[in-house]
Order: structure tokens, then C-alpha cells, then sequence
């Protein structure tokens, strides 16, 4: 039972030494400098791509030939 036990507590311990880690190794990565601009340039890239794939989808295709104009019936003053 004693080497359960203590087996529980070293994986705890690695685990917790990880995400300590990982937190410390985030947090120094995300204050650089030259790291923030190399994630701002990725995520421009990515919505410039977005973006454009929307705009492509919503816009129809120009016709290569229209019709006659739609005749209107004349604007006058509304009669009460």
C-alpha cells in the first residue's frame, strides 16, 4: 500500500511540476517581443485568408449582359 501510495504522489508531483512549466514557459513566450509580433502576423494571415473566402462566397458574378431597363410608372405627389 506504501508504494501505491507513493507512486500517487510522484505522478502528482510531475504533474504539477509540468503545468507549472508549461504556465511559466507561456507566460515568457507570450511577453517577448518578437514573439507577439510573429503571433500577430499569423493571425493577420489567417483573416486576411477568412476573409477573403467570405467575401469571395457573397459576391455574385458580374453578368456579361443585361437586360432592357425596367419601365417605372412616373413619381407624382401622393393624392390624400
Amino acid at each position: 500500500m506504501r508504494k501505491v501510495i507513493d507512486a500517487i504522489a510522484i505522478v502528482s508531483f510531475l504533474l504539477s511540476g509540468t503545468v507549472v512549466g508549461l504556465i511559466g514557459y507561456a507566460y515568457l513566450t507570450l511577453t517577448n517581443e518578437k514573439k507577439q509580433e510573429e503571433i500577430k502576423e499569423y493571425i493577420m494571415d489567417q483573416a486576411k485568408d477568412l476573409i477573403q473566402d467570405q467575401i469571395s462566397g457573397f459576391m455574385p458574378d458580374v453578368p456579361g449582359v443585361t437586360g432592357d431597363v425596367v419601365p417605372t410608372a412616373p413619381v407624382g405627389l401622393p393624392k390624400f
